[in-house]
């Protein structure tokens, strides 16, 4: 549970900088809000393909997702 909490938290809090509401996120990653609504919730891991499109659609590096903000 804690790397799907540390990369749910990471994506909401790059979504929010950057602006995005979820339905923007998710649209620019190719996915339905509901999913991506659960993976901010914890309710869901993402697949590593899944990974791959939000980091791109955040405009970051995967690893950003895996990272602790310090």
């Amino acid at each position: 549970m804690k790397g799907r909490k540390l990369v749910a938290d990471n994506v909401r809090r790059l979504r929010k900088e950057k602006g995005l509401s979820q339905q923007e996120l998710a649209e620019r990653a190719d996915m339905h809000r509901t999913h991506l609504v659960k993976f901010e919730n914890y309710h869901v891991s993402p697949s590593i393909d899944v990974l791959f499109r939000l980091a791109h659609a955040l405009g970051v590096q995967p690893a950003a997702l895996l990272s602790k903000d310090d």
